[in-house]
């Protein structure tokens, strides 16, 4: 019985070393980084907005790269004492297990600068943009309407 459990164990330790975690994560980790990343796009433009109506200076900071990361450590030790006959503690077995699991993203950020910052800034905004972003901050954090619409104005003049 008790090698039975013994082999059970190791069996299974032994298949869960073999387990990929990249591909099962390549669907998920794309929609929530592409989801956050939309939404932190709102957020700024958002900001930046209310920014010119206060006559602050807009900053723009883009997502350049995202490096995701994983790591799954498994391992497994096993220790058998068998004594003598007239040894005092006896014979004793041992199992221990480990597993490690480590998701580490980086993710790098580029200030926009130059001609792609300057054509940003001198294109009128369309209205529609300007209902998608208040639509979106409400969602998120509460922005009251006549701030933005009074700052989209003032640059539409």
């Amino acid at each position: 019985m008790g090698s039975a459990r013994l082999g059970a164990a190791l069996l299974a330790f032994t298949l869960a070393s073999c387990v990929s975690v990249g591909p099962r994560t390549v669907a998920v980790d794309r929609f929530d980084y592409s989801s956050a990343i939309a939404d932190s796009w709102k957020q700024q433009t958002l900001l930046n907005i209310v920014k010119i109506r206060y006559v602050d200076l807009p900053v723009f900071v883009d997502v350049s790269s995202i490096v995701a990361g994983y790591s799954l450590q498994t391992g497994v030790t096993v220790g058998v004492v068998v004594s003598s006959e007239r040894a005092v503690q006896g014979n004793y077995g041992s199992i221990n297990g480990q597993a490690v699991y480590t998701d580490r993203p980086t993710i790098t950020y580029v200030p926009m600068t130059g001609e792609k910052f300057l054509r940003g800034m001198i294109t009128p905004i369309d209205p529609k943009n300007i209902f998608f972003m208040l639509q979106a901050a409400r969602c998120g954090r509460p922005m009251p309407i006549s701030p933005a619409c009074s700052s989209c104005c003032a640059r539409c003049r």
